[in-house]
């Protein structure tokens, strides 16, 4: 059974199931659950917990071992299985199954791991786990998921913060619950006895926690958000991430745009070209609110400056990089940004 994470206390309430995955993009939500999770076994008798870590070389018996053998501490056990790499292997994929069809309903196994993709997913394992128990996604919370996260996370400390400090920090701390997290916990020890903080205080200890990652700079690209993008693309280099990386995360979507574009200019279906392309749901969207910005030509333009940033990284072109990304950035989210490469910044010094 598929869960959300709000979905798992209420469920827990009435006892834990056989088996609980519990897996996502945000480290911070899935440690969470696993309490939440100890809590919930414990409530109803499952006192004796067993930690065990899948990594190289680990022996899959102990896991049919732990399950099989009997307690002196307690008749119930909870199994905390983690899986670091997401990937079980044929030995592990045998012993997840085996558990699943033959599991003792004194023993309830929490597998834990971080993000699954789309394939991992749909993996045997998965669907053993999702038969024989629940399956949990924590998914990375976008800039409206994040500040209602913040906003929940305020009520239940009894924090009072006015909205403008709010914004502030949610500004700061996006896409970094962990960071955001500890900011909470900071401002409940300068808390008033009514729970209000003062705007001034927080102003004071407040640094640039934001953290993204490629995935939310193609997003913001296609939303045409040139503020956030540009934002997103300077963390990015701050924290000394790999100009390929960045090339190679925005040169996929052009090349994307580019023949979704060139299909439906054909007179092909914008569905079929979606699914030819990987292009789902939750994408469909941006995908079409970027194609409904760039035509044919602004599209060309991304295409030679995409390969005027390939010609920079390799050295082939005179250039600094990460001006060529900021021009690349710019003229995915601004149409009438006119590109000022960094070989004309060369000449002019």
């Amino acid at each position: 059974m598929r869960l959300t994470p709000d979905d798992l206390t209420q469920r827990l309430a009435k006892g834990p199931p056989r088996a609980i995955l519990l897996f996502g993009d945000e480290p911070l939500l899935i440690e969470e659950s696993v309490r939440r999770a100890r809590t919930g076994a414990r409530q109803h008798g499952f006192d004796d917990r067993i930690p065990l870590s899948a990594e190289s070389g680990f022996e899959w018996g102990r896991l049919s071992g732990s399950s099989q053998t009997l307690s002196l501490f307690s008749e119930r056990r909870l199994i905390e299985l983690r899986l670091p790499t997401g990937k079980p292997g044929d030995a592990g994929t045998q012993a997840l199954i085996e558990y699943c069809q033959g599991a003792d309903p004194d023993v309830c196994l929490l597998v834990i791991t971080g993000r699954l993709d789309s394939r991992s997913k749909q993996a045997r394992w998965v669907k053993a786990l999702d038969d024989g128990g629940w399956v949990v996604e924590h998914k990375a919370l976008g800039a409206a998921q994040f500040r209602g996260w913040f906003r929940s996370r305020l009520r239940d400390k009894g924090l009072a913060v006015d909205g403008d400090t709010i914004e502030r920090l949610c500004h700061f701390l996006e896409g970094n619950l962990l960071a955001a997290a500890q900011e909470i916990d900071r401002m409940a020890l300068f808390a008033g006895s009514d729970g209000h903080v003062d705007a001034a205080a927080v102003a004071r200890g407040l640094v640039d926690h934001a953290r993204f990652n490629v995935y939310a700079l193609t997003n913001a690209c296609l939303a045409g958000d040139t503020r956030k993008a540009l934002r997103i693309l300077a963390v990015l280099k701050n924290e000394g991430t790999e100009p390929v990386l960045v090339s190679w995360a925005l040169a996929r979507e052009v090349r994307s745009l580019v023949r979704i574009e060139h299909g439906l200019r054909h007179g092909e279906q914008k569905g079929r070209l979606f699914k030819q392309h990987n292009i789902w749901s939750n994408r469909a969207p941006a995908i079409t609110a970027a194609l409904g910005r760039l035509g044919e030509r602004q599209l060309e333009n991304l295409t030679r400056q995409m390969a005027r940033c390939d010609r920079v990284l390799k050295g082939r072109e005179k250039g600094l990089i990460w001006h060529e990304l900021d021009v690349l950035v710019l003229m995915m989210c601004d149409t009438t940004y006119v590109p000022v490469h960094s070989a004309e910044l060369y000449a002019a010094s």
